[in-house]
């Protein structure tokens, strides 16, 4: 009977352990989520193509002149 009562007692424990464990776990992995998600509008931003300002640069009068005599 003593055993019974022993092998429930350890296997409380070690669920309970086991259970802290997760919440522990689960508590980081939201705290990470929340930091990386926080994270993300700057990130995309510094991915994004802005057009440039002014005139075209890439014309092609801007990189070859065009002769005078014609």
């Amino acid at each position: 009977m003593f055993h019974v009562m022993f092998y429930s007692a350890v296997l409380l424990a070690l669920c309970l352990a086991a259970l802290f464990v997760v919440v522990r776990l689960a508590v980081w992995f939201i705290g990470v989520m929340a930091r990386g998600a926080a994270s993300l509008p700057a990130a995309l931003k510094s991915l994004m193509v802005e057009p440039p300002r002014g005139e075209a640069f890439n014309d092609s009068r801007d990189v070859w002149p065009m002769p005078t005599d014609d």
